[in-house]
């Protein structure tokens, strides 16, 4: 009888955790605001590919539309340094046609990485731009990792939530290297993340495809977002 509970309460659980429609704002610690920083907006180019590979925590930086790391690069993140949503920018939807007005989307794209390390009491933090009391799911994009790990799919895959391939850089996942190194995340916070295109087209909290064994991910937490708060398309990777 006892173990019959137990399963019942675990279930019951599980069935609240999973419903993510059901992002209810909650007062506290991750609903405080942002520090008193300056603000500036993460410099990328006209492909929308990063200039710079260091974040300090001494400024709050904004993510305009989707950001790109640049391909064999690495954007290091300094502990305690927030990330929000920027400038909206239009992106042409590839599958429907649509333009989509999309603002604080990072994507690592293969051979690139990112290194941020926080930690207990300085996490990392990606968040809204909004202040106390109004945030809500959907003010900030997301973060994508794509890797050159195995997958169970025959050829490389165009990761979902991204509007358009970029000419200048591989949105695809997957490939044999089951050790790839897309960087680490350690104390990291995702919050009111999430955006979708279309139906099973969105940007999650954090998504990872095809990321590698050589990729470390701990103590991240995802929470209130539009979508899923972590999806893994194949991959090595062990995360705890």
């Amino acid at each position: 009888m006892k173990k019959m509970l137990l399963l019942s309460a675990l279930g019951a659980a599980l069935l609240t955790s999973c419903n993510k429609d059901a992002a209810t704002i909650q007062d506290g610690g991750l609903n405080a605001g942002l520090p008193a920083k300056p603000r500036a907006s993460i410099p990328v180019d006209a492909n929308g590919i990063i200039q710079k590979t260091f974040l300090s925590k001494d400024t709050i930086w904004q993510a305009d539309g989707v950001g790109f790391v640049k391909p064999g690069s690495t954007l290091t993140i300094q502990a305690g340094t927030y990330i929000v949503a920027g400038v909206t920018k239009a992106y042409p939807d590839q599958t429907t046609g649509e333009t989509q007005n999309i603002k604080g989307v990072i994507v690592v794209p293969k051979t690139a990485k990112i290194m941020a390390v926080g930690t207990a009491t300085e996490p990392i933090v990606f968040t809204s731009d909004k202040a106390a009391g109004q945030r809500a799911p959907g003010d900030f994009g997301g973060l994508v990792i794509l890797g050159q790990s195995i997958t169970n799919q025959p050829t490389n895959t165009r990761i979902e939530g991204i509007p358009v391939p970029i000419e200048a850089v591989d949105v695809t996942y997957g490939g044999s290297i089951a050790a790839d190194n897309s960087g680490t995340l350690k104390y990291v916070r995702i919050e009111f993340a999430g955006f979708n295109l279309s139906p099973n087209n969105e940007i999650n909290g954090l998504t990872l495809g095809g990321v590698g064994s050589g990729t470390t991910l701990e103590n991240i937490q995802v929470s209130w977002g539009k979508d899923d708060a972590f999806e893994f398309f194949g991959g090595t990777v062990n995360a705890k």
